[in-house]
């Protein structure tokens, strides 16, 4: 893993769009396609430093998630610079997952991405299968996993792998209150002690436990950003409702 010195995420100048086909319909059923193009995030630039617990809050559709996603590098920028260095893991739900993968060649991917080497996976991967106790499945398609068997491989791989960089989409533990409960010191010693931590969540109690400074989107743009405390109450404020909610 990187010295702690050396973790850092930055964004300049990004903007994320999406391309769609539109079909438009003429006389006599002739039809022209039309290529419409969607800005997702609009002009971020943000520098993330080791040491930082960001929160990111806006109304849905504001582009929390995919600042999120970008920064994992599941989206690529349109334009602008993005520069990330350590290893990095997003706790999204679903998107997170490939179905066609066993439970074990999940883990296996994982720490790999997370830079481990093969004798650390090794062992690692001994004591997520006894951690996360889910049995043959692990063997198994993740297809055939309910939503809490997703939530125990994945929070497991990140208990046991320790990435520098987590990334947080609405909260940790849908579907198995169980285990979440179990291991609910230990996540909440995961949070604490990540380098850097970047959850969007409409969680207030979570955000201002974890998070020391927060930005505020709207419309794929950040703006606001300061201490959490602060950017929530801006947030509910009449202030905040009649400088970008009427006025869009």
């Amino acid at each position: 893993m990187n010295n702690d010195a050396e973790i850092y995420v930055k964004l300049n100048n990004i903007n994320l769009e999406i391309k769609y086909f539109a079909n438009k319909f003429r006389f006599f059923d002739s039809k022209k396609v039309i290529i419409k193009a969607h800005k997702i995030l609009n002009n971020i630039s943000l520098e993330i430093k080791s040491g930082d617990k960001l929160g990111i809050i806006g109304a849905n559709g504001a582009g929390k998630s995919s600042l999120l996603r970008l920064i994992a590098e599941i989206y690529k920028p349109t334009s602008g610079d993005f520069i990330k260095n350590g290893s990095c893991l997003g706790l999204f739900g679903n998107i997170f997952y490939d179905e066609n993968l066993l439970g074990i060649e999940f883990i296996k991917n994982s720490l790999l991405l997370y830079g481990r080497n093969k004798n650390e996976i090794e062992q690692l991967i001994k004591n997520i299968i006894n951690f996360i106790d889910v049995g043959d499945y692990i063997y198994k398609s993740m297809s055939t996993y309910s939503e809490g068997m997703k939530a125990r491989v994945s929070l497991g791989t990140i208990i046991f792998a320790k990435p520098s960089i987590l990334l947080v989409d609405e909260g940790i533990g849908a579907g198995d209150r169980f285990f979440i409960d179990k291991t609910k010191d230990i996540i909440n010693k995961i949070l604490y002690e990540t380098p850097i931590l970047i959850m969007a969540s409409h969680d207030e109690n979570l955000l201002l436990k974890f998070c020391t400074k927060s930005i505020l989107m709207n419309k794929g743009k950040i703006i606001k950003t300061g201490q959490t405390q602060d950017i929530i109450e801006y947030y509910k404020s009449k202030e905040f409702e009649k400088d970008f909610i009427k006025n869009f």
